[in-house]
Order: C-alpha cells, then sequence, then structure tokens
C-alpha cells in the first residue's frame, strides 16, 4: 500500500510503498500516456510531457534511485520500502492530467483503486502540513485545473517556478491557492498566460504548447 509524508520544508510530497506498491502504480501510470492512436488529439502529447517525468521519478523511486528505507516492523524478507520526492504543483497537475485522458482511455477497477488511494494519500499529507491550506488547495485535485487546456504542461511549469521562488515552509503553501488559480480556466491568471504564450509564441514563430521556460537550475536547488 502506497502511504505519504509531506517533505521537511512542504515542498511537495514524499511517496512511498514496496516495490510491487511502485510497480503498480508506475503500470497504471503508463497505460495513460504515450498511446500513439491519440497523439494527434489536442492536448495528449503536451499531456505526455507532465505524466511522463511523474512516470520517471515513479520508476527511479522503484529502482532505489531516490529514497530507501528498511522498516523493521514489516516481515524480515519484505521490509525495504522505496520512495521519491515530487513537488505539490508537479503532483497536482499529474493527477489532473491523468484524469483528463481518463475521458480516452477507461479505467478499470484497479487503475481507479491506485489513483484514488495516490489521491488520498497526498491529500493527507496536505492535511498534515498544513490542514487549513489544505482546504484551499484540494479542490485542485478535484477538477478545478482546466485538463482539457493545451498547454497544461506549460502552465504546470510557470506554476512551478513561481512556487519554487517562494523557497517553502508554510508561507509559500498558503500561497499556493492562489498560484494555482492560473490553471482555472477563465480566470483573469488563466487569460493572462494564455495569452502571453499566444504573444511568445508568435514571436518566436512556434506553438504555445511547445514553448519552454529557461528557468536557472539553482531556482530549484534548494532544501525540500
Amino acid at each position: 500500500m502506497l502511504y505519504t509524508t509531506h517533505t521537511k520544508r512542504g515542498l511537495g510530497v514524499q511517496i512511498w510503498g514496496s516495490y510491487d506498491d511502485l510497480r503498480t502504480l508506475y503500470d497504471v501510470i503508463s497505460k495513460y500516456w504515450n498511446v500513439p492512436e491519440f497523439g494527434h488529439m489536442s492536448g495528449f502529447e503536451n499531456r505526455n510531457e507532465l505524466i511522463s517525468s511523474f512516470s520517471y521519478e515513479v520508476r527511479k523511486g522503484m529502482d532505489g534511485s531516490r529514497l530507501s528505507y528498511n522498516d523493521p516492523r514489516l516481515p524480515e524478507n519484505g521490509n525495504q520500502l522505496y520512495g521519491f520526492e515530487v513537488s505539490w504543483v508537479h503532483i497536482i497537475f499529474s493527477i489532473t492530467a491523468l484524469k483528463e485522458n481518463w475521458k480516452l482511455i477507461p479505467p478499470d477497477k484497479l487503475d481507479l483503486a491506485v489513483f484514488y488511494s495516490l489521491e488520498h494519500w497526498v491529500e493527507n499529507a496536505m492535511e498534515a502540513y498544513d490542514s487549513s491550506a489544505a482546504d484551499r488547495v484540494k479542490p485542485y485535485l478535484n477538477g478545478a485545473i482546466y485538463g482539457a487546456n493545451p498547454c497544461l504542461y506549460q502552465f504546470m511549469r510557470r506554476i512551478s517556478l513561481d512556487y519554487f521562488l517562494l523557497r517553502g515552509g508554510k508561507r509559500a503553501f498558503r500561497k499556493l491557492p492562489h498560484l494555482l488559480r492560473m490553471a482555472m480556466y477563465g480566470t483573469v491568471e488563466y487569460n493572462g498566460f494564455n495569452k502571453y504564450l499566444e504573444q511568445e509564441a508568435q514571436r518566436i514563430g512556434s506553438k504555445p504548447d511547445s514553448i519552454d521556460f529557461d528557468e536557472e537550475n539553482e531556482i530549484y536547488n534548494i532544501a525540500w
């Protein structure tokens, strides 16, 4: 069974489980991205960018490249736990993208069980960190973000940058609901960033859903 805890400085969540737990999560996620028959559909390739980066972290956690822990409370032959860290912004957008792809690839009972377990434990970690702010963040796990946004990945990157610039802690977490408004269809923040992407795409002769950002790595090189 998966379980979670918030990171020390509250930038995100640690997701833990046995090898089999993370393997199941990885296999389920793999069904919902990089499916060639849907590549022509609006937003699908963009969501691929988002889901693939989350899938990568699950795989790295599964193979022991991220976090590991021997739990003495578990049977000796199965007490190795594996984990990985992901920011609140990344996990919220990843779950949104996966749910959006349900419309194309209907989930079965195992998929739903895994998804809802993940969502439950992410919410649990939020509440343990700051229950008041968590109540204002949780709607973004449950449909407040416009999942069909053809530039969902770019919106995630922009909000993630703004969040990391706050340098973590509860002050930053309490500002997260405001930052996430940018991903709500029709808000002033959404319209403003959408216009920026269109103008930038026109300036460089590209498409809005292909725009990348040249953030300094130092922005993300902070204690989680």
